[in-house]
């Protein structure tokens, strides 16, 4: 496709006129885009995207985890009492008969006292144990590669989200632009109207000072003045609307600020729309794109559905170490391996897949049906932009036309062959012929925008 070309007046860096900047409308887009709200949140947008992607790659390593716990009691967990007569063996309760007449009475009583004192003993009042273990993912039923390609495809829309975001941004400060361009020359021809009636007000004058015409003359260019004055108020006024609207787009804190004007009277609206292949373009177009990322997403989330009823093997590896206080300490590792089949699930999984093969053939469909209005959408806005340069072909043979219309008028009524109202009369087509070609001219070149991001043409 050939492209649009549309030759308008721009500089590279800001010029200073007075103490005000003026600003291209090539600047004017780059600055809204830089600093816009939109732009920055589908920045973060990406970011965020992008930050989901790293953390579902983690889960490709091994999960690691570590314990700990340990217990301190004022009494041990077991405990029991006991005398050591009890825990004397048979052989040697026998020989006690024989022992207590080889001994002092005396001692032998001692001896029984202590065998048959009640003692207790108590156990488990400090233990704790450390361990450590980590376990790798072998088989997910594809759930993981494809959670990944997921993630993957969420960074992927959500910078050609930011394309849209960028494009009606740009769409919309531009809108904003050739709105006040539009004023802008109105005002300028307001203000050249308003010289050439100051000029008739003077010569009228004297004129009525002379006695060489009525006064009504004078008071019909009076009125025409106030009409042209309150123009210029009501022009001024929407002009400091709109560059408060674009300071704001644009990030500037005040409207302080102008516009660099195009010379719209030059022929800069030469279009090269010959042939161009719409159904080509539209694989270019962000909305295209978009679309195509929906039905791969369809598509894996139908994959990550069906992985979720398949079986799952993971192996791993793990170590502790144990204390039991008074009794033992302990260090033992192992390796392991782990599946799990979902049985159950299997009854009810295959009408959850159904519904995500659903949703993916609904997304297939969708694409088909909006790429066919996407092209018509293409074919339509170039339609405009003929149909807007016509339009502009027309205005500028209206303006040669009313321009003339009044110059031959001014001098009919010098000759005295019109009334004044004759020539205010011309004077006001004029003004209209200009203001319309004017309109005509930002209009083209907004259907030119349009017709420029449809297609996908910077």
């Amino acid at each position: 496709m050939k492209k649009i070309a549309v030759i308008i007046a721009s500089m590279c860096l800001p010029a200073v006129a007075g103490a005000q900047t003026v600003y291209t409308l090539q600047q004017c887009r780059q600055m809204a885009v830089e600093n816009n709200v939109e732009a920055r949140k589908a920045d973060r947008e990406i970011e965020q995207a992008d930050l989901t992607r790293k953390q579902v790659y983690t889960k490709f390593f091994p999960q690691v985890s570590a314990s700990a716990w340990g217990l301190k009691s004022n009494e041990g967990l077991v405990g029991f009492n006991y005398t050591l007569a009890s825990l004397m063996p048979t052989s040697m309760a026998n020989l006690m008969p024989t022992l207590s007449a080889m001994v002092p009475q005396e001692t032998m009583v001692q001896l029984n006292n202590s065998l048959n004192e009640e003692q207790s003993i108590s156990l488990m009042d400090r233990m704790y144990e450390i361990s450590i273990s980590a376990i790798q993912p072998v088989f997910l039923g594809g759930r993981l590669v494809n959670g990944y390609r997921l993630s993957k495809l969420g960074v992927e829309a959500a910078e050609i989200q930011k394309e849209r975001t960028v494009k009606e941004t740009e769409s919309k400060v531009e809108e904003y632009y050739w709105k006040l361009v539009s004023l802008e020359e109105k005002k300028k021809t307001v203000k050249v109207l308003r010289e050439r009636l100051n000029s008739i007000s003077h010569e009228v004058e004297t004129a009525v000072k002379a006695g060489l015409t009525e006064r009504n003359d004078l008071l019909q260019v009076q009125l025409r003045q106030n009409q042209l004055d309150k123009s210029d108020v009501e022009l001024q006024n929407n002009i400091d609307v709109l560059k408060s609207l674009m300071a704001q787009y644009m990030g500037l804190k005040d409207a302080t600020y102008d516009i660099a004007v195009p010379d719209m009277m030059a022929d800069s609206t030469a279009l090269l729309l010959d042939d161009p292949n719409h159904q080509n373009a539209l694989y270019n177009t962000p909305e295209y794109r978009l679309m195509e990322k929906n039905v791969e997403k369809a598509a894996l989330e139908t994959k990550i559905e069906r992985g979720s009823y398949l079986p799952t093997v993971a192996v791993g590896a793990s170590y502790s170490r144990d204390h039991m206080h008074q009794i033992s300490t302990d260090s033992y590792g192992m390796i392991f391996a782990i599946l799990s089949v979902p049985i159950s699930n299997w009854w009810g999984g295959s009408y959850a897949i159904k519904k995500k093969k659903l949703a993916e053939q609904t997304a297939r469909d969708e694409i088909v049906s909006n790429s066919e209005q996407l092209v018509i959408k293409m074919q339509k806005n170039r339609n405009d932009v003929l149909t807007a340069k016509k339009q502009l072909d027309i205005s500028r043979k209206s303006i040669d036309q009313a321009k003339e219309n009044y110059r031959l008028n001014q001098v009919y009524y010098k000759a005295g062959t019109i009334s004044m109202s004759e020539l205010l009369e011309a004077q006001q087509l004029y003004q209209e012929a200009q203001d319309e070609y004017v309109d005509d001219y930002t209009d083209l070149q907004q259907k030119l925008l349009v017709y420029k991001q449809s297609v996908g043409i910077e």
